[in-house]
């Protein structure tokens, strides 16, 4: 077979460089786009990533503050209602005070008439 192609071997192994040459560069360039391709993808991915993220934590704040002031105002009725009736048991208890003291004012000016036999 050497026979049949006239070619030194010297020519060979230059030809076998320039191949080899020609496929280690498209190589590295097939390997350099395949990484920029890589590293575009990824840097969409997370600056989509970083966005879906940063849209739930606005969401989950939005419901948050949302629920605080719901539960606030919730709170805020809680505590008129049981300051409402507190002084409605207040009142209450002023009010039969009073009756106690009227009562006892009565049996008071009913017994000084009974004394006194008025």
């Amino acid at each position: 077979m050497a026979g049949c192609f006239p070619v030194e071997s010297k020519e060979i192994a230059e030809l076998n460089e320039v191949i080899g040459a020609m496929i280690y560069d498209t190589n590295k360039i097939i390997h350099n786009e395949a990484i920029k391709r890589c590293k575009d993808l990824a840097k969409r991915a997370s600056s989509s990533m970083v966005n879906m993220v940063q849209k739930k934590r606005e969401v989950h704040v939005a419901k948050k503050k949302q629920l605080l002031k719901e539960g606030r105002r919730y709170q805020f009725l809680e505590e008129n209602a049981a300051e409402e009736e507190y002084n409605t048991q207040v009142e209450n208890d002023f009010q039969s005070k009073d009756k106690e003291i009227a009562q006892k004012k009565e049996l008071k000016i009913l017994s000084y008439f009974d004394r006194y036999n008025i």
